[in-house]
């Protein structure tokens, strides 16, 4: 068996097959999503109410790899933990299946072990090697649907795979040189799941968490939301510009048709689903049709941003970061490009 055979069928199966299984996924999710988030949410609350709502610190979804996984089994173990966190012996968790992610991952498995006897008959550990390879695609789903606004602010939720690359759903959860770090006090740290009547030009919510809320039409002009969780928040025909996101989450996010003139979006995170340009990058943010221009992207992830119809007259951008975006050839000559 050579490499050569094990790079063509990456390249003629795997690619195309995932690219085909997480479009059928993303439809479904979106079709279904308020569905899977509700059946999650009581999963969640009934879990919590069961717990001590003095000692609980800490909740993780997590995902026990083993080789067996391809076999549908989508089982995560929902996790409570004290200030002791792994160490703590009297952890509560309880089962969660989510099959109707695994469903695709099968389809995905299923597809590749139909095709590999054309490749000079290639073991079937090179399927599961792929799919254990871009399980994180698939993952990505059961992430989007995490329902942040249950969770109470005293608690650092995370999801992930158990003692190894889990990923903060809530803002009070960091990581840093791949280890979880854990953080006792977040006195600054709030939560809204309904747009509260608190905002006004000029205002400082920074180190907040705005998941899946709805700002549409809003009149945010030189607010600071530094810093924060704004994942899959609508900013649709909203007014924005001289605004700071910079150090914020913003995938899944949507700023269709606003003024963004001036905004700052250094350092954000705006990918989720893909590292791989050659993958739809579903939870990418969305810039269609909106007003960028000043604004200041400079060392932003933005790999599947959408930027449709968007003027980028004086944009700042660094040099590296040209390869990764999806740009006009106008808006290539618009932005302006930083060295390093």
């Amino acid at each position: 068996m050579s490499n050569r055979t094990i790079e063509d069928f990456h390249t003629e199966i795997v690619l195309p097959t995932l690219k085909k299984c997480i479009s059928e996924l993303d439809y479904d999710y979106r079709q279904n999503k308020a569905i899977y988030q509700e059946k999650l949410e009581k999963q969640i609350k009934d879990f919590l109410s069961s717990c001590s709502k003095k000692s609980t610190r800490y909740l993780h979804l997590s995902w026990l790899r083993s080789p067996y996984f391809i076999a549908k089994r989508g089982i995560y173990t929902l996790e409570a933990y004290s200030e002791n966190w792994y160490e703590d012996s009297n952890k509560r968790e309880r089962m969660i299946a989510f099959n109707w992610v695994f469903e695709y991952i099968g389809r995905f498995f299923g597809e590749l072990e139909n095709q590999r006897s054309l490749y000079h008959f290639l073991p079937s550990y090179v399927c599961e090697q792929m799919v254990s390879r871009y399980f994180h695609f698939f993952q990505a789903y059961i992430k989007a649907i995490f329902p942040t606004y249950v969770i109470p602010a005293s608690i650092v939720a995370w999801v992930g795979e158990y003692h190894g690359d889990s990923e903060p759903v809530t803002l009070a959860g960091i990581r840093k040189n791949g280890s979880l770090e854990r953080i006792k006090k977040r006195p600054e740290f709030f939560m809204y799941h309904r747009v509260p009547d608190i905002f006004a030009q000029g205002q400082t919510h920074h180190q907040s968490v705005f998941t899946k809320m709805n700002f549409q039409n809003a009149e945010l002009l030189s607010c600071d939301f530094q810093k924060s969780l704004l994942i899959g928040a609508t900013f649709v025909d909203s007014k924005l510009s001289q605004t700071d996101f910079s150090h914020s989450y913003l995938q899944d996010s949507r700023f269709e048709n606003c003024d963004c003139r001036g905004c700052d979006f250094r350092y954000i995170d705006g990918e989720i689903a893909s590292s791989d340009v050659k993958i739809p990058s579903y939870f990418s943010v969305s810039f269609q049709h909106s007003d960028l221009s000043d604004a200041d992207f400079r060392f932003a992830k933005l790999k599947g941003a959408d930027f449709t119809d968007t003027r980028l007259v004086g944009a700042r951008f660094m040099e590296t970061q040209q390869s990764e975006l999806n740009l006009t050839t106008e808006q290539i000559e618009q932005i302006e490009w930083i060295k390093t």
